[in-house]
């Protein structure tokens, strides 16, 4: 290949490398999908679950409610009390819409809707779940699986390369970064298009061409908005790959600016938590009467909120029967004469209005109940204890974080990029963080040699990538609300790509962030990324405007509740 450095081993060898290389890609491959299918998707669901009015409250006796399945003050029960099941809830969504209920609850309750549904449709081995809906759970269980192998695939060669010809170090580093620059670029967008705009009762052919619009417009913006911010940004690697260099360059600021927010804001959050484990141990607990107490209110309200859907379909059934009424009559007679049943109607559509209001606030008490009750009772255990020991020491370093990044603002940088080596080629300056100044005197004291620049700035990455991990939950449920109108069963094949999209952009900017090494191979593969002259300014500036962000959203909501009487509310 042009460009390449000269063979250094023959045909063979540099063959067998890359075999040997490409088994590792599908260890890694097949250790992610292992996970994925274990544990990775079923959080995903249990994400979705979580999101929406209707979520599942336990009754004392542990039996779950449900919403829909409350008709005339009956409850059907699912769990141990063996009611009805998902099936239940889609066959009186049904009978709702044959009663002509369907307009009153499509308007109202269509948050509440979507969850069940979803959930239903992705049980595994649930009859209801489409060929579409396993065959997109499965192309973005596999497009995760890949974007994993390449990015790990990409550190192994910058952390292990040497163990390789330098031929084969730098072919494989090419496959693995063009095939992770396709999937971020022009894959994932299309199947998040795809899955957007997907219908169940649409053709392939007319899913494509609606597809077809906004892929094409989001490429628009990425080439020509991209090429705007990178050509003062970003000075372009020496890849003799054109497309490669193009493609970075307009990828890094992007990734930079999501990748700060969200490591700021789950900064802030990873602080917070910590505050308020403290300040759980310290409030009234709750105890098992409390929420029941609280679970049987919510219960109530939610029967009463089914009725008054009901009563609002009847209303708006007999305003439309008074409106077809009253254009028959004269111009005098609709001046001179009311209609009751509009009068009924607006009336109930306040009962409604109101009652959902309170269900809401409702919900979500038991939710913040159910949270502090289980924070509390694995304070007392060793291993909460152990945990929140370790929460602390994570907290820590996220005000370190944050403190760190407001001095940088103020005096300035000191750490150079990988392509700011001298002409003799040596090491960029090394910066003054703590962990640069830990790495160096643990490399003093153990008398070894250490490339403090560049595994002081992987930790502090990896660290980031603990803060955006501890947080990712908080994020997939944003991103579950503001998707719950799709289709059902891709929802959560939506978040795996979405979050695939997420690890991909912040593993291939930890890349470009890296600074020069000693060692020539690893500084050879770095050339070939971009230059990114503004990164830490860059990342520290949307960081603390992302922390400040989250920061005056917690300290707002905890001023308008009452989380230490919450408890007290719901007393027997």
């Amino acid at each position: 290949m042009d460009g390449l450095p000269p063979d250094t081993a023959p045909v063979p060898s540099i063959a067998l490398e890359t075999v040997l290389l490409s088994a590792a890609r599908l260890a890694y491959f097949a250790a992610c999908r292992l996970y994925v299918n274990k544990s990775l998707f079923a959080d995903l669901r249990e994400v979705i679950r979580e999101d929406g009015l209707s979520s599942d409250v336990d009754t004392p006796n542990g039996e779950g409610i449900e919403l829909d399945e409350a008709e005339g003050g009956h409850l059907g029960l699912s769990g141990n009390g063996g009611g009805a099941g998902a099936g239940g809830k889609s066959s009186f969504a049904s009978r709702l819409r044959e009663d002509g209920l369907g307009a009153a609850l499509s308007k109202r309750t269509s948050a509440s809707a979507a969850v069940p549904d979803r959930r239903d449709s992705l049980s595994p081995g649930q009859t209801g779940v489409s060929t579409a809906g396993r065959a997109y759970t499965r192309l973005s269980k596999a497009l995760f699986c890949l974007a994993f192998s390449e990015s790990c695939m990409l550190f192994t060669l910058l952390l292990f390369g040497d163990a390789v010809s330098d031929r084969a170090r730098h072919y494989n580093w090419s496959i693995s970064l063009l095939a992770l620059l396709s999937i971020i670029v022009f894959v994932i967008p299309f199947v998040l298009c795809l899955l957007v705009t997907h219908r169940s009762r649409t053709t392939v052919t007319r899913t494509l061409l609606l597809t077809l619009p906004p892929f094409a417009l989001y490429l628009f913006f990425f080439y020509n908005v991209g090429s705007l911010i990178a050509d003062k940004l970003v000075t372009e690697g020496s890849h003799t790959f054109g497309l490669v260099n193009s493609l970075l360059s307009r990828l890094c600021v992007p990734g930079v600016v999501l990748i700060a927010s969200l490591s700021g804001g789950g900064a802030l959050n990873s602080a917070w938590e910590a505050y308020e484990w403290r300040s759980v141990s310290s409030a009234e607990p709750v105890t098992d009467a409390h929420m029941a107490q609280a679970e049987r209110a919510l219960h109530r309200a939610r029967v009463d909120l089914q009725q008054r859907y009901r009563s609002l379909a009847l209303a708006q059934g007999s305003a439309a029967r008074e409106a077809d009424t009253a254009s028959s009559r004269s111009l005098l007679s609709k001046w001179t004469t009311s209609n009751p049943a509009a009068l009924h109607l607006k009336s109930v559509e306040v009962e409604v209005a109101a009652m959902e209001k309170m269900e809401r606030q409702m919900s979500q008490d038991v939710s913040r109940l159910r949270r502090r009750k289980a924070m509390r009772e694995m304070g007392r255990s060793f291993k909460g204890r152990v945990w929140l020991l370790v929460g602390w020491l994570f907290s820590v370093y996220c005000v370190w974080k944050i403190f760190v990044s407001v001095i940088n603002l103020i005096f300035g940088y000191t750490r150079q990029s990988h392509q700011h080596t001298s002409a003799e080629g040596a090491p960029a300056p090394q910066g003054t963080d703590l962990l640069t100044s830990l790495l160096t005197r643990l490399a003093v004291v153990l008398n070894i040699e250490l490339d403090v620049a560049t595994w002081s700035r992987l930790i502090g990455l990896a660290l980031i990538g603990g803060i955006l991990l501890a947080n990712m939950r908080n994020v997939l449920g944003g991103v579950s609300r503001i998707f719950k109108a799709t289709s059902a069963g891709i929802s959560a094949s939506f978040m795996l790509l979405f979050l695939a999209q997420l690890m991909a952009i912040y593993l291939l900017t930890s890349l470009i962030s890296l600074p020069s090494s000693p060692t020539a191979s690893t500084t050879s593969l770095l050339d070939t990324l971009p230059d990114f002259n503004v990164f830490s300014r860059l990342f520290d500036s949307v960081f603390l405007i992302s922390a400040a962000a989250i920061f005056f959203s917690r300290w707002i909501s905890r001023k308008f509740r009452d989380d230490a009487g919450l408890a007290a509310q719901y007393s027997v």
